[in-house]
């Protein structure tokens, strides 16, 4: 009865007070070593920066395309092949600065601005109204050399946070922030899967992208096929945006194992599978007959009975994807019965398919019978 205790007590008993100090210091040793494990086993952030609120003056020759650029000559490099030093030019926010910089193109300017930068890339976000011409530009300027077709995988990202103004500025957790950069104008970056490399984006003309077309890449593994271009210190990557997929393509995430997942539930006759396939406004043209059919028609059919596919052969296929949209061209040998009434077709087709809540669903699909 010695142990015994009732709370309202000023003093528990010397065993029990023993006993509970102890249970209180395994605890915070214990609490303290966790935070410790969270710490440690947290990924270092990067070595870059942003001099928020540090304004500097910059002296230097604008250049507009692919992106707007500050070229500074650098002290005792004359003649030299990098004898500047670029800096990426951007507007406060999220916006590119082609609006800031557009009358000044091949001009000796100043300006001022906060300087944005990570080892392989630096950045001035500009401070609007403070660009003036000082003088004319150098005679000479910076070539650009072919360094011959790569192929690469890693990750889209926004410049402007990757190089400092976000930290982690990639991956998953930053995807939504630099879908909104990109749009707004801030030059596109690839970055090898070790982060080793990164890559200003470019299309097959040399300038810059269409801004929403990298939208449905970012953040994603991707591997990128293009020719790798040298402009002075800088590396482009010229890119088909058009054929761009990601490292999981034919994964079970992609359009194309979504379009085998149609195939094979219009054989089984899974309208319910279907109806999660199929977008809402589904139109499909006829391959027999060319009328059209939406979404409850074609699965009122199908669960009627009415119609049935006993196979379906993709011969062909190929894959071309514009944001989060893909278009999907083959060729297949199909068989059935409509009724009592067989049929078997060999066509061309074209499907489209609208990625929405990162599940691929198919809005219109079109076929072409094939003269015997």
């Amino acid at each position: 009865m010695n142990d015994f205790y009732v709370g309202y007590l000023p003093k528990a008993p010397t065993a029990l007070a023993r006993f509970v100090r102890k249970i209180i210091i395994v605890l915070g040793v214990l609490a303290v070593t966790a935070a410790l494990l969270l710490v440690v086993g947290q990924m270092p952030f990067a070595n870059s920066a942003f001099e928020y609120g540090k304004v500097r003056s910059f002296e230097g020759v604008v250049i507009t395309r692919p992106f707007p650029t500050l070229l500074v000559a650098r002290p005792g490099e004359i003649g030299q092949q990098n004898k500047y030093s670029r800096y990426l030019l951007v507007a406060p926010g999220k916006h590119g600065a082609e609006d800031l910089v557009a009358s000044f193109d091949v001009k000796q300017v100043r300006l001022q601005g906060q300087l944005i930068y990570r080892e392989g890339g630096t950045m001035v976000e500009i401070t609007p109204g403070s660009i003036t011409v000082v003088g004319l530009p150098p005679a000479d300027q910076e070539t650009t050399r072919d360094l011959g077709a790569v192929r690469l995988t890693g990750e889209i990202v926004d410049s402007k946070c990757y190089l400092g103004v976000m930290n982690p500025g990639q991956g998953k957790v930053h995807r939504d922030c630099a879908a909104r950069c990109l749009s707004g104008g801030i030059p596109p970056i690839f970055v090898t899967a070790d982060e080793h490399e990164q890559f200003l984006l470019v299309g097959l003309d040399g300038r810059a992208l269409e801004r929403d077309v990298l939208r449905e890449f970012i953040a994603e593994p991707i591997t990128i096929r293009g020719e790798l271009l040298q402009q002075g210190e800088s590396e482009l990557l010229r890119i088909d945006a058009r054929k761009l997929h990601h490292s999981h393509m034919h994964s079970q995430s992609g359009p194309l194992a979504t379009e085998q997942h149609f195939f094979s539930s219009l054989i089984g006759g899974d309208v319910g599978a279907l109806n999660r396939i199929l977008g809402d406004d589904f139109l499909l043209i006829d391959v027999m007959t060319g009328s059209e059919l939406k979404k409850p028609d074609l699965l009122a059919v199908l669960r009627s009975g009415q119609l049935k596919f006993e196979t379906i052969e993709p011969v062909e296929s190929q894959v071309c994807l514009y944001g989060i949209t893909a278009v999907i061209t083959g060729r297949t040998q199909m068989s059935g019965r409509f009724g009592e009434i067989p049929f078997t077709a060999s066509s061309r087709y074209t499907h489209v398919f609208v990625k929405e809540q990162c599940q691929w669903r198919l809005v219109s699909a079109q076929g072409t019978q094939i003269a015997n």
